[in-house]
């Protein structure tokens, strides 16, 4: 192990409170909603927007994909998250940036003691200029991205007050940041989680199944033979590591999926509906607005106008 990676429990408890502290104070009011820009503290004058939520507890949320890129930073208790198909499991000191319009979505979280407390960081308008190597990455935080971290949180917090000095400074250590992470991406075969139950082979073969083959009907049974389980183990294990029951988990991705064609395409609704698995424009349309409250036409013109 490269001796400048420390545990999270070696590192300086003061740097650690102050990062939790900051965190909380940049907490958002409600549960996050990845349709939203941030709603934390923006940073004016940065290149593009930025945005840092504070999480102090689980979240539950629809999986998601949206017109930024997300950095992800676990400091307290552990979660999972899925990341197109790949199930990720986050500890004290990880970090993961989800690239612009990737699916992704929160499952469990395990509180070991101390609570839950993770943040998140939003790239809005200039994700292209993020190292390419972070994208969907792992990466372990160092003590000196610790610190890094904890001085761009304090610039961040700052900004109201001193104006455009706190504004360089967020600049200039969020850019540290990243470039320290870089250099510490771990490779999925090297994580090991202590704090989240370890999730079956059989999960991660479901989630790529899924994803796979999202643009044709599909039910649990067929899930269940094609990853060589019974329908009703798998229901019980997928459960365990999603948070969520596997038909709730297909039908979300679907939505998600059908949520960035609509961004990120010119097809009609009716073809993305196809795409998405949908039986039909009206089953789509039906299934899409109890999910986000507005039909897929009205979603596309919604983002259409706020320019995402």
């Amino acid at each position: 192990m490269d001796d400048h990676i420390v545990d999270v429990g070696d590192q300086d408890p003061h740097d650690l409170t102050q990062i939790a502290s900051l965190l909380v104070r940049l907490r958002a009011p409600g549960e996050p909603r990845d349709d939203e820009r941030g709603t934390g503290v923006p940073a004016p004058g940065l290149p593009g927007d930025i945005h840092v939520r504070g999480w102090p507890g689980p979240v539950v949320t629809e999986p998601a994909s949206h017109n930024r890129a997300q950095l992800n930073v676990c400091v307290r208790g552990a979660f999972t998250m899925t990341l197109r198909d790949r199930l990720l499991g986050l500890e004290p000191g990880d970090a993961v940036l989800v690239p612009s319009l990737e699916y992704h979505h929160y499952g469990r979280f395990a509180d070991a003691g101390g609570g839950v407390l993770w943040g998140a960081i939003y790239f809005d308008g200039f994700s292209e200029d993020l190292p390419p190597r972070l994208n969907g990455s792992v990466s372990r935080l160092s003590s000196e991205a610790w610190t890094r971290l904890g001085r761009f949180l304090s610039a961040i917090v700052g900004t109201s007050s001193d104006g455009s000095r706190r504004v360089c400074e967020a600049a200039h250590w969020l850019a540290l940041l990243l470039l320290e992470l870089d250099h510490h991406i771990v490779p999925d075969d090297n994580r090991r989680s202590s704090e989240l139950p370890r999730v079956s082979p059989t999960v991660h073969d479901a989630i790529r199944y899924i994803h796979t083959n999202l643009h044709r009907p599909m039910t649990l049974s067929q899930v269940a033979v094609a990853v060589h389980i019974s329908e009703s183990h798998l229901r019980r294990v997928a459960k365990e590591a999603l948070g969520i029951g596997l038909g709730e988990f297909i039908r979300r991705s679907r939505i998600s999926r059908a949520t960035a064609m609509l961004q990120s395409s010119a097809d009609r609704v009716s073809e993305i509906g196809k795409a998405c698995g949908f039986s039909s424009p009206s089953a789509f349309s039906r299934a899409f607005r109890d999910a986000i409250d507005l039909s897929p036409a009205a979603h596309r013109r919604q983002q259409r106008l706020h320019g995402d």
